[in-house]
């Protein structure tokens, strides 16, 4: 990957999950932003965890996951 879409996308995505966290606290106040920052980590575990799962989806339907027997008949190490 290269290195300045890498860096640009970095800064928008945390410059996003800021501003997303500081808009829910001021919404919701103090008692709220206790809560968000409590579970601030496993929100961020769990998408992390679904986009790699939603990933996983993509590649196996698209067919860029083969099975065993692809496998084995791709790299000629299956017997006749």
């Amino acid at each position: 990957m290269a290195f300045l879409p890498f860096v640009i996308t970095a800064f928008i995505s945390r410059a996003a999950r800021f501003l997303l966290v500081a808009k829910l606290a001021a919404w919701g106040g103090e008692k709220f932003a206790a809560k968000l920052r409590q579970s601030i980590e496993l929100i961020g575990w769990s998408v992390v965890v679904f986009s790699r799962c939603r990933l996983f989806y993509f590649y196996v339907k698209q067919g860029y996951i083969m099975n065993k027997t692809d496998f084995r008949v791709v790299y000629g190490t299956h017997s006749l």
